[in-house]
């Protein structure tokens, strides 16, 4: 019972602070197309294209942290190993980045050279405040994890609202070169608020590095697996738009760019409890581990669903607010349904093969549905040779990989994943339908209300029955 209580504390926490970030990822996700030329806008995604690829230089030193941490508290860790550690690590990225630099200065020039070095710059600070969150995420620290993500939410917000201001009151458009550098002031402000709280294990007496080679080598060996299976899947989810940045205008990009964004605001809060999961599921039995598969699965397979009604005020609004954007509306109606099949991966799949430490076999699956996305795609982009057909060619492959990662999870679990796949697939198929033929948003909105209810409520009729039953119980009791 204490356990419960304690998870629905962290995660009201954490989904807390998602929801201020997603406040201010509406924000700025309808203000920056707003401020910014097309063609700034475009550059600005290739900026936060490439950004999450920085991650992969802490060479999984801070996915090796978590897992060493995970189910212990705070007043456990040796606070004299943990600066060593800490110390390290912001040393060994200040060094990559400086590499970056110098690699940068040779071999770009103009936008891309400006945006490689705020990349080299932003890497440094995001992944040492990487490293600190995963330490909160470990010891269950949540109060400074959540506070964290308030913040910086919080400043974004404010840095965006002054450069519309000034937008406004000015009647030119706003250089994404300014946006960039405030981000990296912002980030490195996040970055020092984080040494603060966490002093204890930064400044102080430390153990020598020479006598922590083997900690640390372990660590990095045990980290790079996740570190790796996580780019790579997210690599496989980037995919689409690495073919439109390689093969459209920096204008369509940016377009295609603006439709991912719409969906990554929709995921924000969902994503939610897969950060307090990982620690509680270190320590729990295998029962309660396959009865927290079989019924993520189930809620976030549902939740996904209805996050699809998100289209249709969204769409009138981009017409309105963005015309430039409008093109933008035909790509959200096939990226949707490809976020339906990504959420329960990334989510509840991914979280779960981290416990089970399947994290290899998870990288092995990403491997082999990367290397069939970049098939379908080239394959799309050649007979079609349109972004739409590349998008589509995405929803395929999220399907496959749905499949792929539910069968590997059943061998260890038993619990198969054909329930959620045949809901998924006719939830898709509907808002497609509709999207695509119907025109008129109220109409569209409507048919397919109708629709996603009444297959809600055949796939998971047992489920509603159970879930009102506990309502009427309870209302009953008071």
């Amino acid at each position: 019972m204490m356990q419960n209580k304690s998870f629905g504390k962290n995660l009201f926490l954490v989904a807390f602070s998602r929801g201020a970030s997603l406040v201010s990822s509406v924000f700025a996700g309808f203000l920056i197309p707003k401020i910014f030329s097309v063609s700034d806008y475009g550059f600005y995604k290739v900026f936060t294209l490439y950004a999450v690829y920085t991650a992969l230089l802490h060479f999984g030193f801070v996915d090796g942290i978590l897992l060493k941490l995970s189910g212990k508290s705070y007043n456990e860790l040796d606070f004299s190993e943990m600066r060593t550690y800490t110390r390290f690590f912001i040393a060994f990225e200040t060094c990559i980045s400086l590499l970056m630099m110098a690699i940068c200065l040779i071999f770009l020039h103009g936008d891309y050279l400006f945006i490689a070095a705020m990349l080299a710059v932003n890497m440094v600070f995001v992944n040492a405040t990487t490293y600190y969150q995963f330490i909160s995420q470990a010891v269950q620290r949540f109060g400074e994890y959540s506070a964290k993500s308030l913040i910086a939410s919080v400043a974004k917000l404010l840095f965006v609202s002054g450069l519309f201001v000034a937008f406004y009151f000015g009647k030119a458009g706003i250089s994404y070169r300014v946006y960039l550098i405030g981000l990296n002031i912002i980030d490195f402000s996040m970055l020092a608020w984080y040494v603060f709280i966490y002093r204890e294990i930064t400044f102080g007496k430390a153990v020598p590095v020479r006598s922590m080679k083997k900690d640390i080598s372990d660590i990095f060996k045990t980290g790079i697996i996740l570190t790796m299976a996580y780019q790579v899947s997210h690599l496989v989810l980037a995919l689409d738009r690495q073919f439109v940045n390689a093969l459209f205008s920096t204008e369509t990009f940016a377009v295609y760019s603006f439709a991912y964004n719409i969906v990554t605001m929709i995921s924000t809060m969902i994503s939610s409890a897969s950060v307090v999961l990982l620690p509680m599921l270190k320590k729990a039995e295998p029962a309660t581990l396959t009865k927290f598969y079989k019924k993520s699965i189930s809620t976030v397979s549902v939740i996904a669903a209805f996050s699809l009604f998100a289209y249709f005020p969204l769409s009138p609004f981009i017409e309105w607010f963005l015309p430039n954007y409008t093109d933008s509306i035909r790509y959200i109606s096939i990226v949707l349904p490809a976020f339906l099949f990504t959420a329960v991966i990334t989510i509840v799949m991914f979280t779960l093969a981290k416990v089970l430490d399947m994290s290899w076999d998870f990288f092995k699956e990403s491997c082999i549905v990367l290397l069939l996305g970049f098939i379908t795609k080239a394959i799309a982009y050649i007979v079609f040779k349109s972004p739409q057909s590349i998008s589509y060619a995405s929803l395929s492959v999220m399907i496959i990989w749905f499949v792929i990662s539910g069968s590997k999870l059943k061998s260890k679990t038993s619990v198969g994943v054909q329930h959620e796949l045949f809901y998924l697939i006719t939830v898709s198929a509907g808002f497609l339908a509709v999207t695509s033929i119907l025109k008129g948003y109220v109409r569209g909105f409507f048919i397919f209300a109708v629709w996603l209810v009444l297959w809600t409520a055949v796939f998971y009729r047992h489920e509603i029955k159970r879930f009102l039953s506990a309502v009427k119980r309870k209302i009953t009791e008071k």
